[in-house]
Order: C-alpha cells, then structure tokens, then sequence
C-alpha cells in the first residue's frame, strides 16, 4: 500500500496543481466578466448623465433666448431680467463644466 502511494503520488500532486490552475482560470473569467458588466454599467449611467446634462443645457438656452426677447420697461424689472439672465448662464456654465469633467474622466 505505501509502494502503491508513492507511486501514485507525483500524480496527484500533478493532479491538485491542474485543478488549482483551472480553479485560477475560472475564478479570472469570472472576475473579468464581473469588471465587463460593471463597466458597462457605468458607461450606461455617464451617457444617461450626460443626455440629461445637454438636455438640460439646452433647456436653459431656451429660456435664455426667451429671456432675451422679452422686453421689459422700468429700473427694477430691467435688474430683475439681467439676474435672472446671469443665474440661467451660472447654471449653464455649471452644464458645460460638468460635461468638460466627464469627458476627461472617460479618457482616463
């Protein structure tokens, strides 16, 4: 029985190593496939930020151009207008510069 065992063990050694090796293999794909879909998930989540970011800049642009075109009479309802004008351009610029960051995180 120990003559047996020595003689059958270099093979189960060579055994238990291809089985940790496939064990390695499998565990990898699975670890890949994993990082595949949450990356695509996150790619999914940035284009959906980014549609609703150009959405809402253009948004603002509309109401910007309306601002524009409406005319108003008096001190205090010409102030009021040119306030309103800048915190539509704050928010806008805030749109651009979200975009401008997200797009230089993608390339990273």
């Amino acid at each position: 029985a120990l003559h047996a065992a020595r003689r059958e063990l270099p093979q189960q050694i060579a055994d238990a190593r291809a089985d940790v090796a496939r064990r390695r293999a499998e565990a990898l794909e699975e670890l890949a496939r994993q990082k595949g879909l949450a990356l695509n998930q996150i790619l999914a989540q940035i284009t959906q930020a980014r549609t609703d970011l150009t959405s809402q800049y253009s948004s603002l642009e509309n109401q910007l151009r309306q601002m524009e075109s409406t005319n108003v009479r008096g001190r205090s309802a010409k102030r009021a207008k040119s306030m309103k004008q800048m915190q539509v351009r704050s928010v806008g610029g805030d749109r651009v510069e979200c975009l401008l960051k997200m797009s230089l995180q993608e390339e990273q």
